[in-house]
Parts: C-alpha cells; structure tokens; sequence
C-alpha cells in the first residue's frame, strides 16, 4: 500500500471527507478537498511534517501512514530472514500436519523488549470474537483495527503521565532533602537498596534477559508512600542524579503492562550490574525468608560481602 492509499483506508476508517481531513490539517475551505485527493492518489506525495499533521488529524501514529515495503513473497522471506537474524525468530514445523510457525528465542534482546508489546497485541486480538457472525464482530473488529493504528500513543501517553506523577512528587523532594547528595561506594549502594527493601516499599529484580538486571518499583506504591518511605526513595533518586552527573547512566523506563505500571532501572556500570545480580538479589529474598533474624551465618555474610565492596563506585 502506497501512503495516499493508507491515508485513504484510516480517513475513511475516521468517517471523514476529504475535505474534512483537509480542514482538520490546516488548509482552508477551498483547498482542502483538492489537496487531500492529491495525495490519496498518489499524485503528490506529503513531506514528513505534513504528513505528522495528516496522522495527528486522524489521530493515528504516523508509522500507520508509512509504507512497508513488503510488496511481494520475496519481501516477506527477507523481512523474515532479518527478524532471525536480529530479533530471535525460530521457525518451526508441526509434527501433526507439518504447517509452520514461527516463535523467539526468549534470551534475544530484542525480544525481551518487545514480549510486553505481545502481551498487549494479544489481549487487544483477544477482544474480537471469532466468529464473524457475532453481533459484536463488526464493533470490535473496528477498535482492534483502531488500536493498531495508533499503537502505541494510547500506551506511551499513560507511561508519560504516570512518570510525570512521581517525577513531580519525587524530583523536588530530592533537591529538597538531599541538596548536596554523594554516594561514595558500592556499599552504601547496597546498604540504600537493604534500606528501601526494609522500609516496606515494593522493590524488585527483574532480569531483561540472561544477564541483564534492573530495579523494579510499583509506580502507585511510590505515589502512596508515607513520608518515612518518600524520604528514602527521594535518597534513590538524588543518588540517580549524583551517579549520572559523574557519567554513569541509570536509565528510567516506565511500562504499562498487563493493566499495571512499573518503574525499572537498568544498570549498564558494570560494577553496579554485578551488585544487583550478585548481591541484591539474594539479599532481597534473604530478608524476605527471615534468614537475616534467624541465621546469623547469613548476616555474617553479608557483613563479609559489604566489606568486599567496600570500594569506590565511581573507578576511575
């Protein structure tokens, strides 16, 4: 499909003219019929900033209005060879009656990344009955067809407002109570995260892929804090901003996943890579266990292992 083709497919998707849609990007009453025609017929092919307009008219993301190059069966076969290539796609055949389908290799990268976006892919195609005689059939058809258009604004604008809710909370609580923060080792970086876990907020590790580690928050825990656990977690942030002011970047990502939000840090320091696999993740589950009241073997260790990073977090 050509872009005045898809620009055609979503404006009547939209119920709108084409004088309509043309109105609705700016060009005046006499004008805007013509211009959009244009385009549906290929005859004029928008630049990139009309074509921003023409998708945010017909409120969809503008990689719906984009062409995909896939025109033929040697297109897909190659489009197929790149997402083997690089994304962990397997091919499979079926002992019963040899059909093929495809799945990924759960340790790729780039499958990790995106395994939330199928998650929402497959709720969002769960909706629509499978029977097409379904009274609802055509409602819900229409909607699966509207959300893939505008995948994924309707996620990104959620994640954006819930990340500017704790950063609203949280950024001037830290500038407020810890002016002049430093962190000066991979000790009080453990110790910080042993007292986060203890104050009863909800932290985490999560594993994006084999090896690979980050911190994980519940984003409403953070907004329902006490002011006890605010001012602990305002210390997380001002460290984020002290390590990341010194080069070392601890990047944020808020993700709406299964109709629940969660905050991750992801640690691409080595040293502190190896402090939440090695460290932090036994921790967390020691206390959680009550191994840390219980067994003083274990808090000998652990005390062996604070001395162990009793280090310079930032080397030089």
């Amino acid at each position: 499909m050509s872009v005045g083709s898809n620009i055609r497919h979503i404006r009547e998707l939209r119920g709108l003219t084409q004088k309509e849609l043309g109105m609705k990007c700016g060009f005046s009453a006499n004008t805007a019929d013509v211009r959009i025609r244009q385009y549906e017929a290929d005859k004029m092919v928008p630049k990139l900033d009309k074509l921003e307009e023409i998708a945010s008219a017909l409120e969809v993301d503008i990689s719906s209005l984009q062409v995909k190059d896939i025109m033929s069966d040697r297109d897909f076969m190659k489009v197929l060879f790149y997402l083997e290539q690089n994304m962990g796609l397997q091919i499979n055949r079926s002992d019963q009656d040899s059909s093929y389908y495809f799945t990924f290799d759960k340790n790729n990268f780039f499958y990790n990344v995106n395994r939330m976006h199928f998650d929402d892919w497959y709720e969002e195609k769960s909706k629509v009955p499978t029977d097409t005689s379904d009274p609802f059939y055509a409602e819900k058809a229409l909607s699966y067809e509207i959300w893939k258009l505008r995948f994924p604004l309707d996620k990104e604008a959620m994640e954006s407002d819930m990340h500017k809710q704790v950063n609203d909370k949280y950024l001037p609580l830290a500038i407020q109570k810890y002016p002049n923060y430093s962190i000066k080792t991979l000790k009080d970086f453990i110790l910080l995260a042993e007292k986060i876990y203890r104050s009863g907020l909800m932290i985490s590790i999560g594993t994006i892929f084999e090896g690979e580690y980050e911190i994980i928050f519940d984003p409403q825990n953070l907004l329902d804090a006490s002011d006890e656990q605010a001012d602990i977690f305002a210390e997380f942030i001002a460290m984020v901003n002290y390590l990341d002011n010194n080069g070392i970047t601890i990047e944020p990502n808020m993700i709406y996943n299964r109709h629940k939000y969660r905050l991750s840090y992801f640690f691409e320091y080595a040293p502190l890579k190896t402090v939440v696999e090695s460290v932090l993740a036994p921790l967390f589950e020691s206390i959680k266990n009550g191994e840390f009241e219980n067994d003083n073997l274990t808090r000998i260790e652990y005390e062996d292992t604070l001395n162990q990073f009793n280090v310079p977090i930032i080397q030089h």
